[in-house]
């Protein structure tokens, strides 16, 4: 019988190797970082939506399905995501002011 803590382990589990996962994020890097400049048109902006698309991407690597697609376009549709709800974001903050 399983516990509920190795319930929740196994789920957080990844759907393939830790060291692949990592290996294949540094190797999107660059595409991302261009993708990144075009979404914000500033280098800073693109380095911090960069940033935070990476930090998402190992927080919640569990949620990448290999197979299903490749890690880039996840990655990017994680990207795109970002940018729009900070977009939204700015957008709410002009109103308001």
């Amino acid at each position: 019988m399983t516990t509920t803590d190795q319930r929740a382990d196994s789920a957080r589990e990844p759907n393939f190797p830790t060291d692949t996962f990592n290996r294949d994020l540094i190797a999107a890097m660059p595409k991302l970082r261009r993708y990144a400049l075009r979404l914000c048109g500033n280098p800073d902006d693109a380095d911090d939506l960069l940033q935070t698309t990476s930090m998402l991407a190992l927080t919640h690597r569990e949620r990448f399905k290999p197979g299903t697609g490749s890690i880039t376009a996840w990655l990017k549709t994680i990207m795109k995501r970002k940018r729009n709800d900070e977009l939204k974001r700015e957008k709410t903050r002009s109103r308001i002011i």
